[in-house]
């Protein structure tokens, strides 16, 4: 479930626009009339990776390539070190963060993932307490790590935008996301591979199914 920011809100974030280490940060607005977001109701951030192209050889080399650039921002975000993060998104405030949503009756059930669909939010959170995992890996995270994002230029990763969630929480958050960003986009059978070379195990499914779980109420 996704709860976007208004447009006062887009503009304070875009100027927070996170570059990779060492490099420059690219504007995170159009400049030069640039076609439909990939999603409606947002803006378009200065070459972002584009929706799904149609199917084709050619095409296939366009999908490969953007599930490299994925592929490198979650990997150079999840590179830094964690240590002097000062934003907390671990789960035990994560969590809380959740419960208060829930109180407060914001929580979207009209907007879950189709596998939650016709669930109530008090039995979500009932199954978000009861799965808690024990051990978190701890990275700094984007928090909204959907491919339109992630900035492109020169056809490499170049940075984000949409950094309001950023902060220090298990990768899993983030690879979860992604995960379910790439299906959307590029297909199914892009998900494995990307999962696969980040270097993401059979092991951590019920861990990425719980971060799911997590972003429901967000």
């Amino acid at each position: 479930m996704r709860l976007r920011p208004g447009a006062a809100d887009r503009r304070k974030i875009g100027r927070r626009c996170l570059p990779p280490r060492g490099g420059r940060a690219p504007s995170p607005l159009p400049e030069d009339g640039s076609d439909r977001p990939l999603r409606p109701g947002a803006r378009r951030a200065r070459h972002p990776l584009p929706a799904r192209p149609r199917p084709g050889g050619p095409q296939r080399a366009k999908l490969a390539a953007h599930e490299r650039r994925c592929r490198a921002a979650s990997r150079s975000l999840h590179g830094l070190d964690p240590q002097g993060c000062p934003f907390d998104h671990r789960l035990d405030r994560r969590i809380t963060l959740a419960g208060a949503r829930l109180e407060a009756g914001v929580v979207d059930e009209d907007d879950l993932d189709d596998g939650r669909k016709g669930r109530t939010a008090a039995e979500l959170y009932g199954e978000l307490l009861a799965k808690r995992p024990l051990v978190e890996t701890l990275v700094v995270m984007h928090g909204d790590a959907y491919l339109d994002n992630i900035l492109a230029e020169g056809g490499r990763f170049s940075g984000f935008v949409d950094c309001a969630r950023l902060g220090l929480a298990d990768s899993c958050q983030d690879l979860a996301l992604v995960r379910r960003s790439i299906g959307g986009e590029l297909g199914e059978e892009w998900i494995n591979p990307f999962l696969r070379r980040y270097g993401s195990t059979a092991a951590d499914e019920e861990r990425l199914s719980y971060d799911c779980l997590l972003d429901e109420f967000f």
